[in-house]
């Protein structure tokens, strides 16, 4: 890649105002003596692609002689790239130049003001990766550069004593789009006034715009122009930004390397950051080569992301219009859509993060450290740890997207997270609620949810205590079970909470085929067990389960939960359920069944957080029990509904 093509769209685009500047400047004060300005427009036009290979159309030029004369030029535009999105890369409607008189007596071009209307700029990569900020270099045959001075400036010329003292930019559209299939980010600019004292002074500027519709005000300091248009070494170019947007406010402090020769672009940067939601803090190094690397090390008193994500989402958007085609065909969970894993090899980087305290979630975390390495494709997030209010969180995260069906690992451990806020947005948000406790190590391969889950392997154990569930879902819950099964589910409350006092669930996978080993749960006066087997590739269910009522006898009917992760079916488990029932019409207490669904069968031999007592000022609802069993007339109509005759 020749030096030319690593030039930024910065110092590319102020090349191009200079040497129209320049060039206009110069050909005006000839026009105001000897011809009309706008026949200069074809020479003029002619210098810019030689120097640029581009083509330069200019609509009209005027002059206005005073003591500060004004050049005015019409309908600018810029030629784009050969296989660019559009003709143009540069269109500027209306643009003014004014100078300063007295210096050009002396030889000088001092621009006191130039303004630019309603300018619109594309960046862009063509579909082979070009650049089209990437000029053609300046034929052999031209006269070659004077050497730079000390300040980096040509030396000698009427480009050694061009100097522009201040730019306004008015309604300014940037559009920028990273590839051919990358979709564009417009950038719009509502004002931009920037100026300098001399060439080698800091530049001061100020911005207001907006960026995909939200708010964008940025001010700051930079250093001066010699040191920006100094290409022979690759001298650090201070900064001093202060950036407002989505009510973030952000200021960053360091330095800028331009390309020069082989060396790209980087910066490196002190960032700090503070509102009523977060702060943050720390070092940041960019390096744009051919392959761009960030890396940062960053430290955070307080991070609520939970706010930070709504301020970012904005207003809550009215609800899309129904599509015709799902990422899922129908019936099915996990979709064929692509996950985004090829995103993964367009940059390489390392973060260590350290936050204080942190609300994500709905969950309250203290002393997180996070550590993330990119490279080549391959992102490992550990460690990720954390303290929460039941001990301490640990987990990693490893994604190798280079592979062919991208690899994906995931280990956790978390003694108690809070149920709640990780059901929110879901039918079961606000309905149950207690201590969650996780510990997880899977493995899958593919690119889309389908394969994901058609190839997970691993195991699970989650387990939950101390927790409530709406009475109401409890009740509709049971009530799954065949009615003529005589669980006397009608003398539950309709209405309050039902404390939780266990749930368990411990699993293994193996090519996308899940094994239920221990399921089961005690809230109230219902108890259930169950084993099966989940296959999350055909999204089928095969689950046994033993829900008891401790209501009257009890008694045990095994049902068989079947049917698909959409559409599941529950039967009963007729020769099981059949001689349980008979039992307890023959006047036994419950059949054996009952006691491998004890509450210390769920509940004792499940490793969980220690049960705690419901919140305050609720109190658990009276069950009524009936005070007589069925009577063995209704055995016949209780036999019917078991074997659905």
């Amino acid at each position: 890649m020749s030096p030319g093509s690593r030039r930024s769209p910065l110092r590319v685009l102020l090349y191009v105002v200079m040497t129209l500047v320049l060039l206009v400047v110069a050909a005006g004060v000839g026009m105001a003596v000897f011809v009309r300005p706008d026949a200069w427009r074809p020479q003029i036009e002619a210098a810019v692609q030689k120097a640029t290979g581009r083509s330069l159309k200019i609509g009209h030029i005027g002059l206005a002689l005073s003591l500060t004369p004004t050049i005015r030029l019409t309908d600018v535009t810029l030629g784009n790239v050969q296989g660019g999105s559009a003709p143009e890369m540069l269109t500027v409607p209306s643009a003014e130049v004014q100078l300063s008189l007295l210096p050009l007596l002396h030889g000088n071009v001092d621009v006191a003001h130039v303004l630019l209307v309603d300018p619109k700029v594309l960046l862009e990569r063509t579909r082979t990766g070009t650049p089209n900020w990437s000029f053609a270099a300046p034929s052999k045959a031209a006269a070659p550069a004077a050497a730079p001075s000390a300040s980096g400036r040509p030396a000698g010329g009427v480009a050694g004593h061009l100097f522009v003292r201040s730019l306004g930019v008015r309604n300014a559209t940037v559009t920028w789009r990273g590839s051919a299939a990358a979709p564009p980010a417009v950038f719009t600019i509502a004002a931009l006034d920037a100026s300098a004292a001399s060439a080698d002074a800091p530049i001061h500027f100020r911005l207001s715009g907006a960026l995909s519709g939200r708010k964008v005000t940025l001010a700051g300091e930079v250093g001066a122009l010699s040191g920006l248009l100094a290409t022979t070494t690759a001298r650090p170019w201070p900064v001093k930004l202060d950036l407002h947007a989505a009510n973030i406010a952000l200021s960053a402090q360091g330095t800028l390397a331009l390309p020069s020769g082989k060396a790209p672009f980087s910066a490196k940067l002190h960032l700090a950051a503070s509102n009523p939601q977060a702060d943050v803090a720390g070092d940041v190094q960019v390096t744009l080569g051919a392959r761009p690397d960030v890396q940062a090390t960053l430290a955070s008193k307080k991070l609520d992301a939970d706010a930070l994500l709504a301020a970012l989402r904005g207003p809550a958007a009215p609800p899309a219009p129904a599509k015709a085609a799902s990422a899922a065909p129908a019936g099915r969970l996990f979709g064929d859509t692509p996950l985004p894993f090829s995103l993964l090899k367009l940059a390489d980087g390392t973060l260590h993060w350290q936050v204080a305290e942190l609300q994500l979630e709905g969950q309250a975390l203290r002393q997180v450290v996070l550590g993330a390495v990119l490279r080549d494709g391959k992102l490992t997030l550990d460690p990720f740890s954390a303290a929460s209010a039941g001990g301490a969180l640990h987990g990693n995260i490893g994604i190798e997207a280079a592979q062919a069906a991208p690899r994906v690992t995931l280990a956790v451990q978390a003694p108690a997270l809070a149920l709640a806020p990780l059901l929110a947005g879901t039918s079961l948000a606000g309905k149950v609620s207690g201590t969650l406790a996780l510990a997880a190590n899977l493995a899958s391969a593919g690119g889309t949810p389908h394969l994901l889950a058609a190839h997970l392997g691993g195991t699970l154990d989650a387990g939950l205590s101390g927790g409530q569930i709406d009475t109401k879902l409890l009740s509709q819950t049971l009530a799954m079970v065949p009615q003529a099964v005589p669980l006397p589910t009608a003398a539950l409350p309709q209405s309050g909470v039902t404390p939780i006092r266990c749930a368990t669930l411990k699993a293994h996978a193996s090519g996308g085929v899940a094994q239920i080993d221990t399921l089961g749960a005690e809230a109230g006066p219902a108890v259930v067990s169950g084993t099966g087997s989940v296959n999350l590739g055909a999204e089928t269910l095969d689950v046994q389960l033993r829900p008891l009522l401790k209501v009257g006898p009890g008694v045990v009917v095994p049902v068989r939960v079947g049917g698909t992760l959409l559409a599941p079916s529950v039967r009963p488990e007729a020769v099981a359920a059949v001689n349980s029932v008979i039992k307890l019409f023959q006047g036994g207490k419950a059949t054996a069944a009952t006691s491998a669904t004890s509450t210390s069968n769920v509940c004792g031999g499940a490793s969980l957080p220690a049960a705690t007592a419901p919140a305050t000022g609720t109190t658990a609802p009276k069950v009524q029990i009936p005070a007589t069993v069925p009577q063995p007339a209704q055995l016949p109509g209780v036999l019917r509904g078991l074997l659905g005759k």
